[in-house]
């Protein structure tokens, strides 16, 4: 698991950390009460259901997250674009519904099992066959997201970088959302204008915490399993502790 491969770099430049490792997915309910002890989150997932709980999360439980995407384009066998896109999600900031950052294409084909997937795309290819249209059932798979090491790299460096003028005041990000691209001249620099929607749980519903769990826009698929939360303690606390 990554999170191992990562306590074990905390580990070598930190000896005393105190590191919680969570194997686990944001939509969990003790993976959510580990993050409620931190000061600011840094989602690098890049899935659609992952951002859909982000700004729930962070209005309801006035929680900051910090959010970081990549996107390759190509054209002809060469790259035309390496884009970067962060985005901050905390009180009062808007969601990603409000955003229109969800594709309910890819957040549905996260949430279902490979049998109900094969379901739809058999409804799909019936529908065809009686001469009807199959995107109603199935619109195909989602198309793979082309990545590499130096941009994911690149884009994780300035979003610890991000995090921690956060926390200290200093440097700030330009834009609660920006993206940037690698390829063009000045980096093709935008920001997003962003407004929250008046009727949208993010706001409505700030601050109310676990009361709130009943507007929020996702929750955790029944087969998905369960988290395991490790627990490495510093060499002055008590052994090592692991739950399910």
């Amino acid at each position: 698991h990554k999170v191992m491969i990562i306590a074990d770099l905390i580990r070598s430049i930190n000896p005393r950390a105190k590191i919680v490792m969570v194997i686990g997915n944001l939509l969990d309910e003790a993976v959510l009460d580990e993050l409620l002890d931190c000061d600011l989150v840094l989602n690098c997932t890049d899935t659609e259901h992952s951002r859909a709980a982000l700004g729930d999360f962070a209005n309801h439980y006035l929680l900051p997250f910090f959010d970081v995407a990549v996107l390759m384009e190509g054209r002809e066998g060469q790259l035309t674009s390496e884009l970067v896109e962060f985005c901050h999600y905390g009180p009062g900031l808007p969601c990603a519904f409000c955003d229109r950052r969800i594709s309910q294409h890819r957040l549905t084909y996260e949430l279902l099992t490979e049998e109900e997937r094969q379901q739809k795309r058999d409804a799909a290819a019936a529908a065809v066959a009686r001469g009807l249209d199959g995107n109603q059932y199935w619109a195909g798979e989602p198309a793979q997201v082309l990545t590499v090491g130096h941009l994911t790299t690149t884009a994780g460096g300035l979003l610890a970088g991000y995090a921690i003028g956060y926390l200290t005041g200093s440097p700030r990000s330009p834009a609660s959302r920006f993206q940037i691209d690698l390829l063009s001249l000045g980096f093709g620099f935008v920001s997003a204008r962003r407004e929250a929607a008046p009727t949208c749980s993010c706001i409505h519903a700030q601050g109310h915490a676990d009361q709130a769990r009943a507007d929020r826009a996702i929750s955790r698929p029944q087969h998905w399993p369960a988290p395991e939360i490790r627990v490495i303690p510093a060499p002055d606390d008590a052994q090592s502790a692991c739950r399910r």
